[in-house]
């Protein structure tokens, strides 16, 4: 059987487009885009018309308000004022301890050298660090300043800061300082509109990167307190000095690409925040209320009827009405006033869907909010397993942990740069080429608080197990624990000495601590 192939006789009409080329065919679909998120149709879309902005234009204009909000929110709302607070006790706790570590293979220098180094700098800074004098202001020590500037950057998203150097306050061994300066402050010059180049008191360059910022030298609310020439009154300072020294300090995590100010962490949850207070008071409001009305009457006479009683005189009526009260007793017969009968009053409180709701408000604002778990945000950890409850706390951690390291990139490693920096200059250690090997002698590790054990048989015995099959060490496993492994091995050097100087047995002493029994993960619950 053959197969038969039928020529066209004519060729099939093209269209063509403008530009002579052949058009493309085009489907028909019965929805109005690919993607469902761009459907202008779709009933959940269809009202969703964002605006299309650059990180600046969506931001500046509204940066005022939601940093406004933002303070009110932590300072009237429980929820909000807990959740920094927790943030500042994982994150800062109680202060961080500076380990130099002098890359002593670039420096040409032995290992002995470099930890001697170390040594010497480390108690040198910490005198610095650990006294009132690193904070311009003479308010507090490092940790104070910690704080302060970590909780600015939660609520406002940024944290600002101007290094000074105050040679001459007594009893200062550096003058080397820093003054924390209100991010309100950082504005254009008299209150101008933004422009190409200043965006929010930060001028830019053609990279976008950041060269002066403009700063009122008082608050514009301190009106208050009086006229203040200072509120009108600016200064562009530099970023960085001639010789590349940091001369201002605006820090912030970048969401987008062209952006120049921060955003607070608890923007995005503000609106659930409201809702969550506004219900709160109310429910608070209506218990309240139920609980004060314990019953109440109600007359089943209309008026013409109560005055007859009174001889028509409305007088009477309101005079004896207002003297009446009447008093619950426990098995009492209670007369009633003329005309009333008494009815109980039955209230509908608590509303029973109020923990429900409440529980799934707190939940999305721990998580869209303070990006942790909401156990950490309510510091409620009852009736959870291990396993759930080690989970948390992994989340919290790795979230805290990357936190740190941003503070010590934006600013403990400064800081510690031009300590160091000032001592060279004045001759307290010996850095020889600081300047062409900078990072080298500068370079260090910043121990902060130990992120505590949830097990601590469990745990002891994996930081053990690590540290044998070689995926860890002495100096990592301390560093968790919030210590310095030298420390660790000097004091237990010294106390090893004292126990032979007394006669004691190390062996014995070793081996009688028993090993707590341990309980199946599946069962154990905290």
């Amino acid at each position: 059987m053959g197969i038969s192939i039928t020529t066209p006789t004519a060729a099939s009409p093209v269209i063509l487009g403008a530009d002579g080329s052949p058009m493309r065919r085009m489907t028909v679909s019965a929805q109005d885009s690919a993607y469902r998120a761009a459907s202008h149709e779709h009933v959940s879309m269809k009202g969703f018309r964002p605006p299309r902005g650059s990180a600046d234009s969506d931001l500046l204009p509204e940066k005022d308000i939601i940093d406004a909000r933002t303070r009110d929110m932590v300072r009237n709302e429980p929820i909000a004022k807990s959740g920094i607070g927790i943030w500042l006790d994982m994150a800062i706790g109680t202060g961080v301890t500076v380990q130099p570590m002098p890359d002593w293979r670039a420096l040409g220098i032995s290992k002995e050298e470099a930890d001697e180094w170390a040594s010497v700098v480390k108690n040198l800074v910490h005198e610095h660090l650990d006294s009132k004098y690193i904070d311009a202001s003479g308010h507090g020590t490092l940790l104070d300043m910690m704080r302060l500037l970590f909780r600015t950057k939660l609520v406002q998203g940024e944290f600002a800061l101007l290094p000074q150097y105050l040679p001459d306050r007594p009893g200062a061994a550096f003058g080397t300082s820093f003054q924390v300066v209100d991010p309100d402050r950082i504005c254009n010059k008299m209150d101008m509109p933004d422009t190409v180049d200043v965006r929010s008191g930060v001028r830019i360059d053609e990279f976008g990167g950041a060269v002066a910022y403009q700063v009122r030298k008082a608050h514009e609310a301190d009106a208050m307190f009086g006229f203040n020439p200072a509120q009108f009154d600016w200064e562009e300072i530099p970023a960085v000095d001639e010789y590349g020294r940091p001369r201002f300090i605006l820090a912030f995590e970048r969401e987008r690409a062209d952006q120049h100010r921060g955003i607070s962490l608890l923007a995005a949850a503000m609106p659930k925040f409201k809702v969550a207070s506004d219900y709160e008071s109310a429910e608070l409001q209506a218990a309240l209320a139920n609980a004060i009305v314990a019953a109440f009457t109600e007359s089943s006479m209309d008026m013409p009827t109560l005055l007859e009683l009174f001889g028509g005189d409305a007088q009477a009526l309101l005079q004896n009405r207002a003297e009446y009260q009447m008093k619950m007793q426990m098995g009492a017969i209670l007369p009633l006033f003329p005309g009333d009968k008494f009815a109980s009053h039955n209230p509908a409180r608590p509303n029973t869907a109020f923990p429900a709701f409440m529980d799934s408000l707190d939940r999305r604002i721990s998580a869209g909010g303070f990006e942790l778990p909401k156990n950490f945000v309510l510091r409620d950890f009852d009736g959870g397993s291990y396993v759930s409850l080690k989970m948390a706390f992994n989340t919290a951690c790795r979230t805290v942990g990357t936190a740190r390291q941003w503070l010590k990139s934006h600013f403990l490693d400064t800081v510690y740069g031009m300590i160091v920096e000032e001592a060279v200059g004045r001759g307290r250690i010996d850095a020889p080429d600081f300047y062409a090997r900078r990072r080298a002698w500068t370079r260090c590790n910043w121990i902060f608080d130990g992120a505590g054990w949830l097990d601590p048989v469990r745990e002891a015995q994996a930081a053990q197990l690590r540290m044998a099959i070689g995926i860890s060490t002495l100096q990592d496993e301390c560093g968790d624990q919030g210590k310095d492994w030298e420390e660790v091995l000097e004091q237990r050097a010294a106390e090893q000495a004292r126990m032979r100087g007394l006669g004691l047995d190390m062996a014995t002493i070793q081996t009688s601590v028993s090993v707590a029994p341990q309980v199946p993960v599946d069962e154990g619950r905290l």
